[in-house]
C-alpha cells in the first residue's frame, strides 16, 4: 500500500481466485465516504483532529460552522462501522473556537489544547481532556513561564521523548509568527513555556500551515501554509534531539514538488515513514489530490501525488485530518470549499 498501483497487480500465475488470500495491503489505495451511525456531526471547518490511542478512536475538537464557534468534542470510532459520538464532557471547557491545535500526551493519558480564535479574542490558554475514560473531563491548565502571544493557525505536535508539546507559528493580532515555544510537562502536569531557538535555519513566519511528528526520528516537519501574502512550497525538518533546542533543516526533496497550499490537511504514516498532504487552498484553485513525501529511501524526501482508487472528496481546505495506524488508514473530517462549510468524512485506506 504504497500508493504504487503496481503493487496490488499481483503475479498472474499465483491467482487462484481465492480471496481469502487478499489482505488490505495487497489492495490499490481507495477513498471510502462514511456514513457513520449516532450523532451527526455538524458541518466544521478549521476543526481539529487528532487518534486517542488510548480508546482507539479519532477526536473532533471545536472549530467553525456556519454561524458558531464551537468547543465540542465528537469521537469516530472506525473499524467495524463507522459511528459518530458526541462526547458530555465536564469540567472547565474551553470556549467555541476555531484554528487551534490540539496533541495527545499519552504519558498523562489526556488531550491538550492550545490557542485559536474566539468571536472577538485570539486565544494563548491550555486545556486538558482526561482520555482515561471514554468521557473525561477538561481541567484549564495554569503553565509557568511566558506564555506565547495569542495567536490562531498554528500547528502543534506533542514530543514523547521530550516529554513536551511543540508549537510553531500562526497568526496574532497583528502578525504572523515564525517562532517555536515548547509547553514542557518534564517537572509539572500544568507545564512551563520555553521559547525555543534552534540551531540552523529557521522555516520563514507563517500561518495556516501543514506540520506532522515522526516519533521514530522525533522530527517535526512543517511547510507550506501562508506567509503574509505569498504561498511557500517549502518544507523543514525541526530535529528535536539535536541540542536542547534542537535544530532546523530546510529539505530539498529529490523528486517532485509540494502544492502550496492554505489550510492544507497533514498527517503522519508511520508504516511507510512518509508525511501526506490532502487538500488545501492554492492561489486560485481547491486542491484535493493527496500529496505524500516519503523518507524511507532518500533522508530529504521524494514527493509524490497518491492515486486512490473510488469516488473522491470534493476540494477544500481547512478540513482536520487523523491517521489510524490500526487500520493503516487516513480519516478527512469537514473543510470548506469556495462557499459551503462541510459535514463529510472520508476514509483513504492504504
Amino acid at each position: 500500500s504504497s500508493g504504487d498501483d503496481d503493487d496490488s497487480s499481483g503475479d498472474d500465475d499465483d491467482s487462484s481466485g481465492d480471496d481469502d488470500d487478499v489482505t488490505p495491503a495487497d489492495l490499490p489505495d481507495a477513498w471510502t465516504l462514511l456514513t457513520p451511525s449516532g450523532d451527526p456531526l455538524p458541518s466544521l471547518v478549521h476543526s481539529a483532529a487528532v487518534y486517542d490511542p488510548i480508546q482507539a478512536r479519532v477526536l473532533i475538537v471545536g472549530g467553525q460552522t456556519f454561524y458558531d464557534l464551537l468547543a465540542n468534542v465528537w469521537s469516530l470510532n472506525v473499524g467495524a462501522g463507522a459511528t459518530v459520538t458526541e462526547l458530555l464532557l465536564g469540567g472547565q471547557e474551553p470556549a467555541g473556537r476555531m484554528g487551534h491545535a490540539v496533541a495527545v500526551d499519552p504519558v498523562r493519558q489526556r488531550l491538550i489544547l492550545f490557542g485559536g480564535q474566539g468571536f472577538y479574542d485570539l486565544y494563548n490558554d491550555v486545556h486538558a481532556l482526561d482520555l482515561s475514560i471514554a468521557e473525561g473531563a477538561w481541567t484549564a491548565l495554569a503553565p509557568s513561564g511566558t506564555p506565547p502571544p495569542p495567536r490562531v493557525g498554528h500547528s502543534a505536535v506533542f514530543d514523547e521523548a521530550g516529554d513536551r508539546l511543540l508549537v510553531f507559528g500562526g497568526q496574532g493580532y497583528n502578525e504572523v509568527f515564525g517562532d517555536l515555544w515548547a509547553l514542557d510537562f518534564s517537572s509539572d502536569p500544568n507545564g512551563e513555556w520555553i521559547e525555543l531557538l534552534p540551531a540552523g535555519g529557521a522555516p520563514p513566519e507563517r500561518t495556516e500551515h501543514g506540520a506532522a511528528w515522526d516519533p521514530a526520528t522525533a522530527t517535526m516537519f512543517v511547510g507550506g501554509g501562508r506567509a503574509f501574502y505569498e504561498l511557500p512550497d517549502d518544507l523543514f525538518a525541526l530535529d528535536t534531539l539535536a541540542g536542547a533546542d534542537g535544530s532546523w533543516s530546510q529539505l530539498t526533496p529529490a523528486t517532485g514538488t509540494m502544492d502550496p497550499a492554505v489550510s492544507p490537511s497533514w498527517t503522519w504514516d508511520p508504516w511507510a515513514e512518509r508525511l501526506i498532504q490532502v487538500g488545501g487552498r492554492g492561489y486560485d484553485e481547491l486542491l484535493l489530490t493527496p500529496q505524500e513525501i516519503g523518507f524511507g529511501i532518500d533522508p530529504a524526501g521524494q514527493w509524490a501525488d497518491l492515486v486512490p482508487q473510488g469516488p473522491e472528496p470534493s476540494g477544500r481546505f481547512g478540513a482536520s485530518v487523523a491517521f489510524v495506524p490500526e487500520l493503516n488508514a487516513i480519516y478527512l473530517i469537514g473543510g470548506q470549499t469556495w462557499n459551503d462549510v462541510l459535514a463529510d468524512i472520508w476514509e483513504l485506506q492504504f
